[in-house]
């Protein structure tokens, strides 16, 4: 049901005309107004003070009809709330208590605020927050008439934008603390549907919020749903459609644009590898305190890396069930022997044999020592504590520590063989000399360039454009998405786009260079007698921005 919280003041209220949107109404009483703009259909329930149920409620002069009056005379459905002057604590909690008991389970609720006084406006929050939660309400509209004596107009605000913050804050908690997106996804609906409904959903806007609110669901239920295969496309279509709103020109998210960013941390370290991501999900479940769905995904990750390593397909099953049985052979071989130990079949030794080919032996010996002390805690987890060696409810605070210790050792076994890439964001080839700095200065291994869509872009930045922020976004877009912290881009073009690169980079902490030159003068002596100059620019060093 419809009902309008409204506050009756004790002033003497003169005829005014109060506006809103296209609305236009002449009326001594705000509360008239309301009821054009809400719909008769509303009920009001009115709080009044002894005071101002003398001077405004009842008619006191026949040319100037009380609020009553006018109410009965349109049949507007109200009731009268007697409330007190909330002069201390006693009063204040029988105004909220008044106000809360005339609340039913799903009303949908309107406040005015406009003769609202001392406390009130407090109250009334604290109830509204109150209700939604304990009697599933909706709060459907915040007015406030700036009425001022002698005013011709009285424009009315809607304030509901005060009620959202309040929702989307809550709301960002519980997905940045628990990973439940619901709420929010739901908000950010409601908050741009007015945006849809006068552009009839046809513009970019309303693909922006379709894409955010699956994106969100998506990416929480692969957590909560531990899908390793499907981790890294959920978190960068999330991490995506957060960018793509954030670039869009909605008045009606501007105020929240700093809860977007909280909320786009969560996903920006995810950069479409799968090894990197199945960590950065870890971390996410650690923070949202999934810790059984975080132990599988560390688990199934040792069993990532040997497929990838060994260019098995990560979903063949029969396969990781053999590099599971290899790694745990390689562990109790140090503890038992070989002579006490079920052989290995010939095709889990022919992939024992790539392993050590393919990978330093320490790494493969650590990651079946790990892989053992992670199956312990999640055999633990997984068979509800029903082993001897348990941990017990009261100390079940260390699956979160301990696993933060495990991926830990996780990343720091797959430092020992993780190649280090530099970013080439310039418009020409790699020397010798420079390929050989990079390695030698940074540690680079691998060179990668823009691909050729993003090279054309990058080379012909037109000098004539005022805004390149398109242009340059897509360059961003694919370096959010390729890069890992400890990554080097060289950055070299055009002096506008080289500083938006450049300053993105500074931001994520990712480290920007750039190639220094020196121009040496060359002469050719032709036979002729003519002597051609010829300079030459060479390279000197890397120098980070």
């Amino acid at each position: 049901m419809k009902k309008v919280i409204t506050f009756l003041g004790a002033g003497t209220y003169e005829k005014t005309i109060y506006k809103y949107e296209n609305l236009e109404i002449e009326t001594r009483f705000v509360q008239e107004a309301l009821s054009k703009i809400i719909g008769n259909d509303a009920e009001f329930l009115v709080a009044l003070t002894a005071r101002a149920y003398e001077e405004n409620w009842k008619t006191k002069d026949a040319e100037k009809p009380g609020l009553k009056e006018l109410f009965d005379r349109k049949k507007i459905s109200y009731k009268e709330l007697h409330i007190k002057d909330g002069h201390n604590d006693q009063e204040r909690w029988e105004h909220f208590d008044q106000i809360f008991e005339n609340i039913k389970e799903n009303d949908e609720i309107y406040v005015d605020v406009t003769h609202s006084f001392r406390s009130t406006p407090f109250i009334i929050m604290a109830v509204l927050n109150y209700a939604k939660f304990v009697k599933n309400v909706e709060i459907k509209g915040i007015y406030y008439g700036a009425y001022i004596p002698n005013e011709p107009v009285a424009e009315i605000a809607d304030l509901s934008i005060f009620n959202l913050f309040s929702d989307w804050t809550i709301a960002a908690e519980k997905l940045i603390t628990i990973g439940d997106c619901r709420q929010i996804a739901d908000l950010i609906e409601k908050t741009i549907n007015p945006v849809l409904k006068s552009s009839k959903g046809s513009n970019v806007t309303a693909a922006a919020t379709r894409n955010i609110n699956r994106n969100l669901k998506s990416f929480s239920n692969a957590l909560y749903t531990v899908r390793g295969c499907d981790i890294s496309e959920c978190a960068l279509s999330l991490k995506k459609s957060l960018n793509e709103l954030k670039k869009i020109d909605i008045n009606e998210l501007k105020p929240f644009e700093k809860i977007l960013d909280k909320m786009a941390s969560i996903v920006e370290n995810y950069t479409g590898d799968l090894i990197n991501d199945v960590v950065q999900a870890v971390r996410t479940c650690i923070n949202f305190n999934l810790i059984q769905q975080g132990y599988t995904f560390l688990e199934e990750n040792i069993f990532n890396l040997f497929c990838n390593t060994l260019s098995i397909d990560v979903c063949a099953s029969d396969s990781r069930m053999k590099i599971s049985r290899v790694l745990n052979y390689i562990h109790s071989l140090k503890s038992r022997g070989e002579g006490r130990l079920r052989p290995l079949e010939e095709s889990e030794l022919v992939i024992k044999n790539r392993m050590y080919s393919l990978l330093d032996s320490s790494i493969i010996d650590e990651m079946a020592d790990l892989l053992v002390d992670i199956a312990h805690k999640r055999n633990d987890l997984n068979h509800a504590g029903y082993r001897s060696t348990r941990i017990k409810a009261a100390s079940s605070e260390k699956f979160a520590n301990e696993l933060g210790c495990l991926v830990d050792r996780f990343e720091k076994i797959i430092g020992k063989n993780k190649k280090k890439k530099m970013f080439l964001i310039f418009s020409h080839h790699l020397t010798d000399k420079q390929i050989r700095e990079g390695a030698e200065v940074f540690n680079i291994d691998e060179y990668i360039h823009l691909p050729e869509e993003l090279q054309s872009i990058w080379s012909n930045i037109s000098p004539d454009t005022e805004d390149i922020s398109n242009e340059v976004d897509k360059i961003i877009d694919w370096l959010e998405e390729k890069l890992d912290p400890d990554d080097a881009v060289l950055v070299q073009g055009d002096f506008g786009a080289t500083y938006k690169v450049v300053n993105y980079l500074k931001s994520k902490g990712i480290k920007a260079v750039y190639s220094t030159t020196k121009r040496e003068a060359e002469e050719e002596a032709s036979d002729d007698g003519k002597v051609t100059v010829k300079h030459v620019f060479s390279h000197v060093i890397f120098r980070e921005y």
